[in-house]
């Protein structure tokens, strides 16, 4: 705070300090009217964006610099939430554009699940998967690109949450479809794993083979990140 009081002083190194002792000055210099001081702290609140990007949304106030570097964390933040943190009007009508912007890229991406309709196991059980994963009340969400690490929010999903999460319930319907084929021919086999049931009744109809992976299976991970590419190409190239 003495090098922030005297301007003949270099600015204090903010870099090397916790997030809970910049937040401490920077509570500092608003109560001891520091506007300039204020900003630079705000600067530096960018570099833990990914482990405490909520808390920092209350800390924005009109700076758009500090609101687009928490973007990639918070997509999914409505303006409600915003207001109720103090984030300014304006930044606020620019979030919400931001926001179309995003479902917009969504829709686009999910258009890309339809170009392999060719294939049935996609069809019938892939792509039905995807989209109860990627709707919540009817409604499309916008996905994350990145997670924060610290947050806590049970509603956001990242993109590759839900890769992740359909390619696992691929890879479980194999494993578990092999080792009861397995214990059918004699061998012993265990597995508790939970598989979508809707997933694995229409993968069930699709597999005739034994032995080694089908050509289905290895399709439908193709197509699945296919997918995903897509999701993070168009949701990239929206800036705030």
């Amino acid at each position: 705070m003495l090098h922030f009081m005297y301007p003949s002083r270099a600015p204090p190194d903010l870099r090397s300090i916790s997030f809970e002792k910049l937040k401490q000055v920077f509570l500092l210099t608003i109560s001891w009217g520091m506007p300039l001081a204020e900003d630079y702290c705000r600067f530096h609140f960018q570099h833990h964006a990914d482990k405490h990007s909520l808390a920092i949304l209350g800390f924005v106030g009109d700076s758009a610099t500090l609101l687009a570097s928490l973007a990639p964390f918070i997509m999914d933040v409505t303006i409600d939430v915003m207001l109720s943190l103090g984030v300014s009007p304006m930044l606020c009508v620019r979030w919400a554009i931001f926001c179309e912007r995003c479902l917009f890229a969504m829709i686009k991406a999910e258009e890309k699940l339809n170009e392999h309709d060719g294939c049935t196991a996609w069809r019938k059980a892939v792509k039905p998967y995807l989209q109860r994963q990627l709707h919540a009340d009817g409604q499309l969400m916008i996905l994350q690109l990145k997670k924060h690490v610290t947050d806590f929010d049970s509603e956001s999903l990242t993109v590759h949450q839900v890769f992740e999460s359909a390619l696992e319930k691929i890879n479980q319907f194999w494993k578990v479809n092999s080792s009861s084929r397995s214990m059918d021919s004699g061998e012993s086999g265990d597995n508790n794993e939970e598989v979508d049931e809707d997933m694995v009744d229409e993968l069930n109809d699709l597999d005739s083979s034994f032995g080694h992976e089908p050509e289905f299976i290895y399709c439908c991970k193709s197509h699945l990140q296919e997918w995903r590419n897509a999701v993070v190409v168009e949701l990239s190239k929206v800036q705030f």
